[in-house]
């Protein structure tokens, strides 16, 4: 398994079919490094899943804005 450094650098990517899942082993491993996270069964599917706790109504109004303007900036590539 990678250094949780290494996560930081690194960006979701969409899976392909038949791309291999993540083992019982390899997912237990993470959460040891990552408490953050937890397992969650949802719909028949494994999750690891995150919770974000916003406290300040200017933090929870800004959340929902601030997300896809860095995600839209993750994804798009500059055209000159």
């Amino acid at each position: 398994m990678e250094d949780t450094n290494d996560l930081v650098s690194r960006h979701c990517e969409n899976l392909r079919f038949g791309t291999s899942v993540v083992t019982d082993d390899e997912a237990g491993e993470f959460l040891l490094t990552v408490p953050s996270w937890r397992r969650e069964f949802h719909d028949g599917v494994n999750k690891l899943k995150r919770e974000f706790h916003l406290w300040s109504l200017k933090t929870r109004l800004a959340f929902p804005t601030r997300l896809p303007l860095y995600l839209i900036a993750k994804t798009t590539t500059p055209q000159f």
